[in-house]
Order: C-alpha cells, then sequence, then structure tokens
C-alpha cells in the first residue's frame, strides 16, 4: 500500500535526529521511510473505517513490531491496542 514491491527489500527501523527511518538491510543508503509512512497511513484509515481496536501483527518487522515498526506505533498513537505474534 505504500508503493513498494512484493516481495520487499529487506529493511530496518533506525532512529535518527530527524525521527524514525526505514533504510535497506544491505544497503543502509536505500531510504524507504516515505513508502512505510505511506503504508501505514492506508492501514490506519482501513483500521478506522471499520472501527479496529486491536491489531496482531509480526513482531520483528519493520512495519508491525510493537514499539519499533512503523504501523505499529502509528496504531497505538491512534488508540488501536497492538499485540504482537511470532
Amino acid at each position: 500500500m505504500g508503493g513498494l514491491p512484493t516481495p520487499r527489500p529487506g529493511c530496518v527501523v533506525e532512529e535518527s535526529p530527524e525521527g524514525l527511518r526505514v533504510i535497506g538491510k544491505d544497503d543502509s543508503s536505500i531510504d524507504y521511510t516515505d513508502q512505510y509512512n505511506k503504508g501505514a497511513e492506508e492501514v490506519l484509515k482501513m483500521a478506522q473505517m471499520f472501527n479496529v481496536k486491536k491489531a496482531y501483527l509480526l513482531k520483528d518487522c519493520p512495519m508491525c513490531g510493537k514499539d519499533y515498526g512503523i504501523l505499529a506505533r502509528l496504531l497505538k498513537k491512534n488508540g488501536i491496542l497492538v499485540h504482537n505474534v511470532p
């Protein structure tokens, strides 16, 4: 939903002075932050449309990991309870 292909290149979340960044796991010069943020915003819109209260997300994923992933943080910030699954 963020515009990246499936399957996607491996990524990691990095804290920076400007905020969170999503960069390539094998090539940190590639920045995927905009695509991840766009995808997370689209998921949030759908969650709000369907009045979602809980989300079950993959634990070590840059998009989904609780207290780590871009989507997980956005959902929590908007009052949706996030649970991780292995």
